[in-house]
């Protein structure tokens, strides 16, 4: 099984690399053709679809990673009922949604609602005995169907961008990957889903997916009503703007996200009502990764002007100030996102709906006060974010500490040296970009500072990590061992 885990990791990191590289090469071609506007555009869209979803989706998915007792028949039935006549159900109420109804916030052109809603019947045929190779810690075919959805998608969108230089190219190419990623996903598992109308399996896990469907919708609201204010608020410009600003923090931090969430949900779902061993396995890893994802947000506040001139072109330089307020959040996010996996991987929810509430709340407040008194802009929108995850950071941190018997000052007292050694690199990152770098004329010197304030951080990072987390790959081990109930 520790086989299979390690295994796992390395599908899922080989996915987000090479996806990463291919995609970071195409949006090079396709930022300097397809303008702010029209990403926002199409930003707008796949968030109105996504949260429009949510309302009549119950998440048996999740049930599917979580129950050890479910059967084939289980299966085709929660593919029959939540996929498949719930896509076609959706498909036709969603477009007439569209047809008779008209609001600010959502994009005039209908056209590419239509277009779009062709991605929610691919998405309901996708083959759902993935799932459960996902409850046994296996990722390959799901990695393998996404892969081919995503290399299809990009293939596509250099097509298209080219000749139609639009948001219709995004929105294309984003319906092709929901189709190929479904098609797909009969191919690469050995068994695939039928049609089974026996509604027994519904109910047996109905409690649970309730559950889970107010927590997922609004998880898709705090996700996805950003993009919805922002294009009322401030135009479909910024919205692209915004979407470019998440996607590029992502980059940074994505790998952190997934295999936090991906990994460790079907983990925790095995050490249930076991806080003993939960706490175990956090000091193992958590100490760690909560130093790489600082290190790694600190490292792209110093490059992120840079990267932006260098990569994208002077139309999205609006982003930078954008990104940097985001980074300084980045620890925060990775997180929030650490204590929904646990809660979510504990069958409790309930604390991810709380704190979603929280989120929605802040935002909700913070930007109709900012656009009463007439101070909303960019920055006072990106501030209004960041200020409602951190709402939602003090929501999850209070309910994980208080159900997982996390002893925060034992925690600070043994990892004392690696949060000493952020704020020390954080300080001195901050100092020398505001009274070193920001009055350097020559490109060169301020490349030569940044270069030299990179390997000083990656230094103190090694010296760190060979006193601190020298015992690091034992304590994997030994973490493993302990989930599947193997003595060490």
């Amino acid at each position: 099984m520790i086989n299979k885990i390690l295994t796992s990791s390395y599908y899922l990191l080989s996915y987000r690399w090479i996806t990463r590289i291919v995609g970071f090469l195409v949006i090079l071609f396709v930022a300097r053709i397809i303008d702010p506007e029209e990403f926002g555009k199409f930003a707008v869209i796949i968030s109105f679809m996504a949260i429009s979803e949510s309302l009549i989706t119950l998440p048996y998915d999740n049930a599917i990673i979580q129950s050890s007792r479910l059967g084939k028949k289980d299966i085709n039935s929660i593919w029959t009922y939540t996929r498949f006549l719930k896509s076609l159900i959706f498909f036709v109420l969603f477009n007439l949604f569209i047809l008779f109804f008209n609001f600010s916030f959502l994009v005039q052109d209908k056209n590419l609602y239509y277009i779009a809603s062709l991605s929610i019947l691919g998405n309901g045929i996708y083959n759902t005995y993935i799932n459960r190779d996902i409850r046994n810690v296996d990722y390959k075919s799901d990695m393998i169907s996404s892969f081919i959805g995503r290399m299809l998608r990009l293939l596509i969108l250099l097509i298209l961008c080219w000749y139609l230089k639009n948001a219709y190219a995004l929105i294309i190419s984003w319906v092709i990957e929901a189709y190929s990623k479904s098609i797909s996903s009969f191919f690469v598992t050995k068994q695939r889903v039928t049609f089974e109308l026996s509604f027994k399996p519904i109910k047996k896990h109905f409690k649970y997916s309730f559950t889970s469907y107010i927590d997922n919708m609004l998880d898709q609201l705090v996700i996805n009503l950003e993009n919805l204010f922002a294009l009322s608020f401030l135009g479909a410009k910024f919205s692209g703007l915004l979407q470019a600003t998440k996607r590029i923090n992502s980059e940074f931090t994505a790998d952190f996200k997934l295999l936090l969430d991906k990994i460790l949900f079907p983990f925790y779902s095995r050490m249930q009502n076991n806080k003993e061993k939960i706490m175990k396995t956090l000091n193992n890893y958590l100490p760690l990764v909560i130093y790489l994802v600082s290190i790694v947000c600190i490292i792209g506040y110093i490059l992120i002007e840079d990267l932006i001139k260098l990569f994208l072109g002077p139309k999205w330089l609006d982003v930078v100030l954008l990104c940097k307020i985001f980074f300084i959040f980045g620890f925060i996010r990775i997180m929030n996102n650490q204590m929904k996996t646990i809660f979510r991987s504990l069958n409790v929810q309930r604390f991810n709906i709380y704190s979603s509430m929280g989120y929605v709340v802040s935002i909700s407040i913070l930007l109709i006060l900012f656009r009463k008194f007439e101070l909303l802009n960019s920055i006072f929108f990106v501030s209004s974010l960041v200020s409602s995850v951190f709402v939602t950071f003090v929501i999850n941190f209070y309910f994980f500490k208080k159900n997982v018997n996390f002893q925060v000052k034992d925690f600070f007292k043994k990892n004392f040296i690696v949060f000493f050694s952020i704020i020390i690199i954080l300080i001195i990152s901050l100092l020398t970009n505001e009274y070193i770098i920001n009055y350097l004329e020559s490109y060169f010197l301020v490349f030569l500072v940044k270069l030299i304030l990179i390997f000083f951080i990656l230094f103190i990072s090694y010296i760190l990590y060979s006193f601190n987390f020298s015992k690091f790959e034992t304590n994997i081990d030994f973490m493993l061992r302990q989930i599947m109930n193997r003595k060490a």
